[in-house]
C-alpha cells in the first residue's frame, strides 16, 4: 500500500512539473492562452482523481486488518480451556473489558 501511494504521489509531482512546463510555454509564446487552459483542465482532473484514490488508501489503511486464520485457529484452540474457565469466575468488570477487547456482545448473567 505503501508503494501505492508513493506511485500515486510521484505522478502527482509529474503534474505539477507539467503545469510548471505549460505555463513556461505559454508565456515564451509557444502555446496559446486557450490551450494552456485546455492542458490546465485537464492536469486538474488528473489531480483530482490521483487525490481521491490516495485519499481512498489513506481511508483503507486506518481500517483495523482482520484477524488471519491461523490467529484465529490458535485463538480457537486455546478459547475452550483457558478464557471460558477463567470467564466463569471473572467478576462483572472483567467480563465486560473482555467483550470490549474483542468487540463481543455479551451477556452477563448473575
Amino acid at each position: 500500500m505503501e508503494r501505492q501511494v508513493k506511485v500515486l504521489e510521484e505522478q502527482s509531482r509529474r503534474l505539477e512539473k507539467k503545469r510548471r512546463q505549460y505555463s513556461w510555454q505559454q508565456a515564451e509564446g509557444i502555446i496559446s492562452e486557450e490551450e494552456l487552459r485546455t492542458a490546465f483542465k485537464q492536469i486538474k482532473s488528473e489531480e483530482s482523481v490521483i487525490s481521491e484514490q490516495i485519499g481512498r488508501l489513506e481511508h483503507f489503511r486506518r481500517e483495523p486488518a482482520p484477524m488471519d486464520m491461523a490467529t484465529f485457529k490458535k485463538l480457537a484452540e486455546f478459547w475452550p480451556g483457558e478464557i471460558i474457565g477463567n470467564l466463569a469466575k471473572a467478576t462483572d468488570d472483567v467480563r465486560a473489558r473482555f467483550a470490549e477487547m474483542f468487540d463481543l456482545h455479551a451477556i452477563i448473567r448473575p
